[in-house]
C-alpha cells in the first residue's frame, strides 16, 4: 500500500509493480495451501470455503483452478496437492519472482520520495549493505515471532472429520475473511455470488495494470486527492469487512444492512479526507519558506541513525546471528522450564546462551551508538 500512495509504480518501474502484485498473490496462495496441512476441522473447513469461492469464478477458469488445487479424487489428493504446492511449487515461483524484482531494483534503483529529495542522499548497493540491514530487521521480527509462539502457544483444534465439521461454522482464514463477508452481503448472496467474484476479479486486474492506466505525472498523494481517497477507502473497507466477517460468521446480511455497512465507512473516510484536504489548503504556507533548524537537525539525525548499520556490515551481520541464536535459546529455555528436573542441563545451557547472546547484542548496539555519535560530532 505504501507503493500505491507513493506512486512507486510509475515509469520506469511498471514491471516492478506487476511483479510485486504477483508475489502478493503467490503469498496468499502459500497461506491458503499451508493452512490445510494440519488437517484440523478448522483448517479443512476453511479451505473448503476458500475452494468454493474459487468455484464462483467463470466456469472456464474455475474448473481448471479447482482441479489444479484440489483434484477430483477425494481428501487424500487434496492434501497431497496442497502439500506439493506449499512446499515445492509456490516457493519456487516466489523465488523466481523475487530474483526478477531484485534485478529490476538494481537496474532502476529505489523510487524517490513522492515529495522529492530535500537533501543530498547516499545510495547503497543491495549487496551486502541493504541485504544485511534487511536481515537485521527480519531477524528482529523472527525473534518476536518465536518468542510469541513460545509464550502464547496455540493448541491445535480437533482432527477433521465429517461429524466434527458438521458442528463447526466454516469460514476462511483471516486474509480471505473480507472476500467471504462480501459474498454474504444481500446484494451478492445466492445466484449473484459470481457477480461479486467478477467484481473482485476486475478490481484485481485493475490493480495489476495500474501503472499502465495511471498516467498522471504527479506522485505526491496530497496533490492527488481522488487517487489517495480511493486507496484509503479500499483499506478502510478491507479492514471493516474483515472485522464484520468475524462478528457475523455464517450469517447472511440483509440488503439494507449491507448497503449501510458498505456506505457508512466509505462516506466517513471520504469526509475525513475532505476535511484534512480543506484544512491543509487553508493552512498551506509558501513552499519557499525555510525549514526550521530543529527540523533539519532531527531529519539529519534520523538519516545518520539509518545509515549506521550500512557502514559496519560486520557488526550488523553479527547482530543478526546473535539475535537468531538468542531467539532459539529463549524458545528452548521456555520449553524446558516445565521439565526442569529431567532437562536441567539443557535448561542451563539455554539460559547461558540466551544471556550471552543478548549481552553481546547490547555491546553491538552500544558500538553502533558510538559510531553514530562520532558521525554527528563530525
Amino acid at each position: 500500500m505504501r507503493g500505491y500512495f507513493a506512486s512507486a509504480q510509475k515509469k520506469p518501474r511498471e514491471l516492478m509493480w506487476v511483479t510485486g502484485m504477483a508475489m502478493g498473490i503467490v503469498t496468499l496462495m502459500m497461506g491458503l495451501t499451508g493452512y490445510l496441512l494440519p488437517w484440523t476441522v478448522v483448517s479443512k473447513s476453511a479451505t473448503d470455503v476458500s475452494i468454493s469461492m474459487i468455484g464462483l469464478l467463470p466456469p472456464q477458469l474455475a474448473g481448471i483452478v479447482t482441479y489444479l488445487a484440489a483434484g477430483n479424487t477425494g481428501n487424500s489428493a487434496e492434501l497431497t496437492r496442497f502439500f506439493d504446492l506449499h512446499i515445492l511449487i509456490l516457493p519456487a515461483v516466489l523465488l523466481v519472482l523475487f530474483a526478477g524484482k531484485m534485478y529490476m531494483f538494481e537496474t532502476h534503483g529505489a523510487s524517490e520520495p513522492p515529495t522529492g529529495l530535500k537533501e543530498e542522499v547516499t545510495y547503497h548497493k543491495w549487496f551486502p549493505g541493504v541485504l544485511s540491514y534487511l536481515m537485521m530487521v527480519g531477524a528482529v521480527f523472527l525473534g518476536l515471532l518465536l518468542a510469541s509462539a513460545v509464550l502464547f502457544p496455540l493448541a491445535l483444534p480437533p482432527e477433521y472429520s465429517i461429524a466434527a465439521a458438521a458442528s463447526y461454522t466454516a469460514r476462511p482464514d483471516w486474509y480471505f475473511i473480507a472476500l467471504y463477508q462480501l459474498l454474504k452481503l444481500g446484494m451478492f448472496a445466492g445466484v449473484h455470488e459470481p457477480d461479486a467474484m467478477a467484481f473482485v476479479t476486475v478490481g484485481l486486474i485493475l490493480a495489476v495494470i495500474l501503472p499502465f492506466v495511471d498516467r498522471n505525472h504527479r506522485r505526491n498523494p496530497m496533490q492527488r486527492p481522488i487517487y489517495s481517497t480511493l486507496g484509503l477507502v479500499f483499506i478502510v473497507e478491507l479492514v471493516w469487512l474483515t472485522i464484520w466477517g468475524y462478528l457475523t460468521p455464517g450469517q447472511d446480511i440483509p440488503i439494507p444492512q449491507s448497503i449501510a455497512g458498505l456506505a457508512i465507512p466509505a462516506l466517513i473516510t471520504i469526509g475525513a479526507v475532505w476535511l484534512v484536504w480543506r484544512r491543509r489548503g487553508s493552512a498551506r504556507r509558501p513552499s519557499s519558506a525555510p525549514s526550521s533548524p530543529s527540523a533539519q537537525g532531527s531529519s539529519g539525525s534520523l538519516m545518520r541513525v539509518m545509515k549506521t548499520p550500512f557502514k559496519v556490515p560486520a557488526l550488523t551481520g553479527s547482530f543478526v546471528i546473535l539475535l537468531l541464536v538468542g531467539s532459539i535459546a529463549f524458545a528452548s529455555f521456555v520449553n524446558t522450564f516445565d521439565a526442569l528436573q529431567s532437562q536441567a542441563g539443557m535448561f542451563f545451557v539455554s539460559l547461558v546462551i540466551l544471556v550471552g547472546s543478548f549481552a553481546f547484542m547490547s555491546l553491538i548496539v552500544k558500538r553502533l551508538v558510538r559510531i553514530n555519535e562520532r558521525a554527528r560530532r563530525a
